[in-house]
């Protein structure tokens, strides 16, 4: 049961409004080995965080630079991944460098969530969408 007139976590100004609700998930791995045998636990932990209409759309900002910046470093890890290991002698090499170039992708992807994330959340006064917890993406 959600308590009425709750404040919004993010900007602790307004009222937070559950059609907005926020949930945030991590999750952690404990590997154990006793003798020949390993067991693995994962733990998921999930946060239900109260925000308010202006929050959800501060926190919206951005999402298009995030997908065009994605788009133009894996475009360019490709290509430099092509030109450097000199992928004209055989065809297998770009089938493989299409998977390879997806980690600098993901790198400057998670850089550039989390910078603009915190230059909204310091602009607007109010904090980072995953604060409380959760991941970046």
């Amino acid at each position: 049961m959600e308590k009425l007139n709750q404040k919004c976590w993010y900007c602790k100004r307004n009222d937070a409004d559950p059609k907005f609700l926020n949930t945030e998930e991590n999750q952690s791995t404990e590997v154990k080995l006793k003798g020949f045998y390993k067991y693995k636990k994962t733990t998921t932990k999930t946060w239900k965080v109260v925000r308010c209409k202006d929050c959800y759309e501060i926190h919206q900002k951005g999402n298009r630079e995030i997908g065009i910046a994605s788009v133009i470093a894996y475009l360019i890890s490709y290509i430099l991944l092509c030109v450097l290991f000199d992928a004209s002698k055989n065809w297998f090499e770009f089938f493989i460098f299409l998977f390879l170039a997806l980690v600098p992708t993901y790198i400057i992807a998670y850089i550039t969530a989390f910078s603009l994330g915190h230059f909204y959340a310091s602009k607007y006064n109010t904090q980072p969408k995953w604060s409380r917890g959760g991941d970046v993406l």
